[in-house]
């Protein structure tokens, strides 16, 4: 954010970097585990939750990369040749935009897997 002559202009920075994003995975991801070895939780809420971010940050996290323009093809055909990364995508686009979009393709596989 810069500040110029009192006007705020906020700017673009494309994002969480990569290791925010990588720090978020692999706490959710080590919270899960913990809740799935059999430790006490006081309701479902938790356990929803940590899902939920693990699944919007692990996408979160390879569209960081994509921001880089040298990995951008890589991302994009990792994406593309992973059903488990493709549920992560439409699952973090329809929670952003609090409704399935045309873009969601996942849930139609995952009945026939």
């Amino acid at each position: 954010m810069i500040v110029a002559l009192g006007v705020i202009v906020h700017q673009h920075t494309d994002g969480w970097t990569w290791e925010s994003h990588w720090l978020l995975v692999t706490k959710y991801f080590a919270r899960r585990q913990v809740i799935y070895s059999g430790a006490q939780i006081e309701s479902n809420t938790d356990l929803w939750a940590i899902k939920n971010s693990f699944m919007i940050d692990g996408y979160h996290l390879g569209e960081a990369f994509s921001h880089q323009s040298s990995l951008r093809e890589q991302v994009a055909r990792t994406v593309a040749n992973s059903l488990e990364l493709q549920l992560c995508r439409d699952y973090a686009n329809t929670w952003k935009h609090f409704n399935r979009n045309s873009n969601a393709r996942v849930a139609l596989h995952l009945g026939g897997r």
